[in-house]
């Protein structure tokens, strides 16, 4: 788009040219902010963005004058100068013990980019082949207190296979315990789960064995001196184990 104005001595004098001029910052400063959006998607930070724009358009500078005309403390600006030599995105000259510098073109900006892709993708075959190796790296939740335990239990109610449980039922706590009777077994039931369990002989785990048909459940009753279970385990599910803690 080409625009051109004809101002003369009366438009002068009303101060027309101070209105266009505040115009052409507003449009600069927009054209600006979004040339360092774009500097940022390609990986640059805001600062590198600022200094690469304005060295783009001071030309050959001193660090200071593009720090300074970029708004960013001139060490910083120093920095990311120094930082661009040595990603080939700027060179130094030195003109009478004063260093200069000088940021690449687009062009040559765009090229370099491409290069450090094109050099990346060389390694993904082996990066995909480590998270092959690595990729099933046992994954831990923690659930403290009986709401999220209960969503723990929630998922062991779904699961796709029986569930084995090593467990006593002294232990566990009273609101947890109203849950389990009331809403867990009830939820396991429905999706056909069976509970295959092992608890120690007390009073209190007899009771519980009663229950098995009603509740879809195998337990069986051991002495303590062959196991005793302070804690519950739970096995379930392709490949989760959940180790429930009570205190």
């Amino acid at each position: 788009m080409c625009l051109s104005f004809f101002v003369g001595e009366n438009l002068r004098k009303s101060g027309v040219l101070s209105i266009l001029g505040y115009v052409f910052y507003i449009v600069k400063f927009v054209m600006s902010d979004s040339l360092i959006v774009a500097l940022e998607k390609w990986g640059m930070t805001t600062f590198e963005a600022k200094i690469y724009l304005t060295a783009l358009e001071l030309g050959s500078s001193p660090a200071s004058a593009i720090a300074r005309r970029a708004g960013i403390k001139r060490v910083t600006g120093y920095a990311i100068l120094r930082d661009f030599i040595t990603k080939g995105i700027a060179s130094k000259v030195e003109k009478s013990g004063v260093s200069y510098f000088q940021v690449v073109n687009p062009q040559k900006l765009l090229h370099t980019l491409e290069s450090r892709v094109t050099a990346f993708e060389k390694y993904v075959p082996q990066l995909l082949a480590m998270a092959d190796i690595y990729g099933n790296k046992p994954k831990i939740e923690y659930f403290e207190g009986v709401e999220l335990m209960k969503t723990m239990y929630e998922d062991m109610a779904m699961s796709e296979s029986d569930i084995c449980a090593f467990l006593t039922t002294d232990v566990v706590h009273s609101d947890l315990r109203e849950y389990l009777e009331t809403v867990h077994v009830s939820q396991r039931v429905a999706n056909g789960v069976c509970a295959k369990v092992i608890v120690n002989d007390t009073d209190s785990n007899h009771s519980y064995q009663e229950a098995d048909d009603e509740n879809l459940r195998e337990t069986l009753v051991v002495s303590e001196s062959i196991a005793h279970f302070a804690n519950e385990i739970d096995v379930y599910g392709p490949n989760k184990v959940a180790l429930s803690m009570y205190s």
